[in-house]
């Protein structure tokens, strides 16, 4: 979170106290023993650098212990909060011992009391609390409590069995005939064609009391047991030449037509699902050849291959030339941009007035997804896929093409070695195999 530049106290505090206690440790100044053990030559009686008594794990002091109550089934001890804690938090005391040790005894928080004995499910930081402890331990009065772990850190693990798998809800068209009961599907996904339905033989009589076709139905096909769908609404047509409240229709019919129905739907989804899609073929265009790419590296001793628009800037304004400061090749003049930006509208704008200050042909590296929307505002300027802006597939390039208004070429991605450019919408150029790039920069690894 520091590295990340966070601001926000609240969530710091959070994180260091998480921290805490998981993994915090009492720390001296001195040797890593005392306690007798000297060197001829040397003074080691300063402060040992570990906590000799309890060299282990203590977590997060939580308050301090004012009242000891032991008891051979029941022990209890009343805390001055510093912190507040809650039920179900890890916590520890520390019992000394004949040896000069000190025993730590951990135990689950399972209750809290306040001073006027009502119980708590979370006590305040600065109030005195009751709490138990396991029978016969006995811990120094004014020694601290600890918290070594928290109630609320700690997620149980999802157990992927008892998730229920999700199903999509589609509107079910039912059409009631004179002796057919027509099923269809709308609202399918868009990748499933429209018009999927069935035709089933039914029974249909006139009723001899009053009927619901309407709930009849709903209640019979809302019901799809197990697969990919389930019932968003299901609408009615009633076809059959009798009005709704006189038309029968077999329950039994009507169960082994949902069963046939909902096999069809899911086997019809499952081949949509299984479909091969036809590879698309763009249609080729001619990209420009880029040089080899150790030869557009900015001109400098330092071994990173991209430039930094706003050094790059002051240092012309200090009079330096940016044929000595970027490479110029066949007459372009070459700018690699970072790959990782900490202040996008800053390189950006430093980026405008570096072009406007050199007047001459620039051609741009992009170098990260978030830098395709300044090469769309600039679409005199062109600009290439550079090392970072990873060119890992045709699915990529295709991107790359259609977002790039002025396309200055690609380079392939260097980690492959020979790259198929099969379906490509043009051709990648290679970065070339005396060009290595460090493998750690900043906060990424590439």
């Amino acid at each position: 979170m520091i590295l990340d530049g966070e601001t926000d106290e609240r969530a710091l505090s959070i994180a260091k106290d998480e921290l805490d206690s998981q993994f915090a440790r009492d720390a001296g100044g001195g040797w890593t023993f005392s306690y007798g053990k000297e060197h001829p030559q040397e003074n080691r009686h300063t402060p040992p650098l570990t906590t000799v008594q309890y060299p282990g794990h203590k977590g997060t002091a939580v308050g301090n212990i004012r009242h000891l109550g032991v008891g051979p089934v029941k022990s209890v001890i009343v805390v001055t909060l510093v912190q507040d804690i809650a039920v179900r938090d890890g916590l520890m005391v520390l019992e000394d011992e004949a040896s000069g040790m000190q025993n730590p005894v951990r135990f689950g928080l399972s209750k809290i009391i306040q001073k006027d004995g009502r119980e708590t499910f979370v006590g305040k930081s600065g109030t005195d609390v009751e709490i138990p402890i396991p029978p016969g331990v006995e811990p120094t009065i004014g020694s601290s409590l600890y918290r070594v772990s928290r109630h609320d850190l700690h997620v149980p693990e999802i157990n992927e069995s008892s998730l229920q798998p999700f199903r999509y809800a589609y509107v079910l068209e039912i059409t009631i005939g004179t002796d057919t009961l027509r099923v269809q599907a709308r609202g399918l996904p868009t990748w499933i064609p429209t018009g999927i339905g069935q035709s089933y033989a039914l029974d249909i009589q006139q009723a001899k009391s009053p009927q619901q076709p309407q709930q009849n139905l709903e209640k019979v096909f809302s019901t799809p047991g197990e697969g990919l769908v389930t019932t968003a609404s299901v609408e009615i047509i009633n076809e059959s030449g009798l009005v709704d409240t006189q038309v029968f229709m077999p329950l039994s019919q009507l169960k082994e037509i949902r069963r046939n129905w909902y096999d069809y739907l899911n086997t019809e989804i499952n081949r949509y699902i299984d479909a091969r899609v036809p590879m698309e073929i763009s249609t080729p265009i001619s990209l420009p050849v880029l040089p080899a790419r150790k030869r557009i590296s900015p001109l400098s001793d330092s071994p990173i291959p991209w430039a930094d628009p706003e050094k790059i800037l002051r240092q012309l304004r200090s009079g330096m030339q940016v044929e000595t400061l970027l490479a110029t090749i066949g007459g372009q003049i070459y700018l690699p941009l970072p790959p990782v930006m900490f202040g996008e509208q800053t390189l950006f704008d430093a980026l405008d007035a570096l072009i406007e200050h050199v007047g001459q042909s620039i051609v741009v590296g992009l170098n990260n997804i978030g830098q395709l929307s300044w090469a769309r505002k600039h679409p005199e300027i062109p600009c290439f896929a550079d090392i970072y802006l990873y060119m890992t597939n045709r699915r990529a390039a295709q991107m790359l093409v259609e977002s790039i208004p002025n396309i200055g070429g690609m380079y392939g991605w260097i980690e492959r070695e020979y790259l198929d450019s099969t379906g490509w919408p043009g051709k990648a150029s290679q970065a070339g195999k005396d060009f290595s790039i460090p493998l750690f920069i900043s906060r990424n690894c590439y």
